[in-house]
This record gives structure tokens, C-alpha cells and sequence, in this order.
């Protein structure tokens, strides 16, 4: 099978990185809840992205995705697709690299344009942001949203099932293939 994963919150934790760089750039404990889309926090995530050293030190795999991406390879050609171009795509590699996902093509498509393009050959993908998933529908045959603590109380429409972590991932292809 072809698969294809978003970068940014399905396989790296994302979110837990911009609250590392929210309690450090506007002095707020990291268990004090902060809204994500707060403007003055939105404002500096483009500077956070383009931090390589920030970045690689405190961007943390989600629990469970570099297992499952390296059970996947085994048996299926996998790709990562992802809104990031430039140097903060260079800087995902960088991360993928050392954290011994290597080999695998990564297409960015960059921010605010559509993935289509990038999928269509896919039989599986999964992003972790529903906007990015709908315009997918009929051009992907198996679309799965990842549970993130943005995402968890959106209503899916017809066509995109929600898996909380790539393993669920591997037991749907599991049982897909029987």
C-alpha cells in the first residue's frame, strides 16, 4: 500500500513544541493551559519554525510514530506529505534524520496550499488538521484525522475515520489487508 503522513502533530509533537516555546518566549509555565491561537502566540509561530536549534531539541516524536513508521516501511511505500516548504522543510528532514527515519520521500507542499497533488496516488493518508483531509475525499481512498488535543471535539464528515496514534494505524491496515 501506499501511505502518506503528515509531519507536523501525526508524527512529531508539534504541540508540545510550540507550548515549550510559548512558556519560554512569554515566561508561562508549561502547565498553565494557553491557547494555541491566541494571536500574539500565533504571531511568533512562524519564528519558532524557522528556529533550527529550538526545534531539534524540542521537538519530540508523538508516543509510538517512530515504531509504527518503522513497522510501515517493512511492508508498504510510505512518504511523508506536509505544508512545510523551504527551510523549515529542510529542518523537518534534519529532524526525521536524526531521529533515524531515513530513506523516505517527503514532499512539501507548502503552508495554505492543498495536498491534493502530493496524495492522489495514495491509498492511505493521515494529517492531524481536517481542513487539510476534506478536500481529499474521493481522491484517497482511506483518510484518517489523528487525535490531537485541537482536533478531538471536531465532527468528521463522510469518508475520514480518527485514529488516536499510528498504531491504530497499522491494526486498520491489518485488518484491511486480513
Amino acid at each position: 500500500m501506499r501511505i502518506g503522513l503528515d509531519f507536523d502533530d501525526t508524527i512529531a509533537d508539534a504541540l508540545g513544541l510550540k507550548r515549550s516555546w510559548i512558556s519560554q518566549k512569554f515566561s508561562i509555565p508549561l502547565d498553565q493551559p494557553i491557547d494555541t491561537k491566541d494571536p500574539k502566540y500565533k504571531e511568533s509561530k512562524n519564528e519558532m519554525y524557522r528556529d533550527r536549534e529550538f526545534t531539534l531539541e524540542y521537538l519530540k516524536p508523538r508516543v509510538g510514530s517512530l515504531e509504527a513508521i518503522s513497522q510501515l516501511v517493512r511492508s508498504h511505500d510510505l512518504s511523508i506529505v506536509t505544508s512545510r516548504s523551504g527551510d523549515v522543510l529542510g529542518i523537518a528532514r534534519d529532524w526525521l534524520n536524526i531521529n533515524g527515519v531515513e530513506n523516505l520521500e517527503v514532499n512539501g507542499v507548502g503552508y495554505g496550499n492543498s495536498k491534493l497533488d502530493a496524495c492522489r496516488e495514495l491509498d492511505i493518508f493521515v494529517d492531524d488538521e481536517l481542513r487539510k483531509l476534506v478536500n481529499l475525499v474521493g481522491s484517497v481512498k482511506h483518510l484518517f484525522i489523528i487525535t490531537t488535543e485541537e482536533n478531538k471535539d471536531e465532527q468528521l464528515p463522510e469518508g475520514i475515520k480518527r485514529i488516536d496514534s499510528l498504531e491504530d494505524l497499522i491494526v486498520f491496515i491489518s485488518i484491511l489487508e486480513g
